[in-house]
């Protein structure tokens, strides 16, 4: 898994790994945090994620 997260400010970083931490607790993969300035829709986060599903039947 790898998440990609983009903030409107650097001020908002801790609030955004609050949230990973309190999401994903002792595992944390990857993830990148990069200020964005202005975001769609006046959003303060936007959130990107990869992972893989293992046993996933897709046809």
């Amino acid at each position: 898994m790898k998440l990609g997260a983009s903030a409107k400010a650097p001020s908002f970083w801790d609030i955004v790994n609050e949230a990973y931490a309190s999401f994903f607790g002792g595992h944390k993969p990857a993830r990148v945090i990069v200020p964005a300035g202005k975001l769609h829709h006046g959003a303060l986060v936007e959130i990107e994620a990869i992972a893989e599903c293992r046993g996933l039947n897709v046809d």
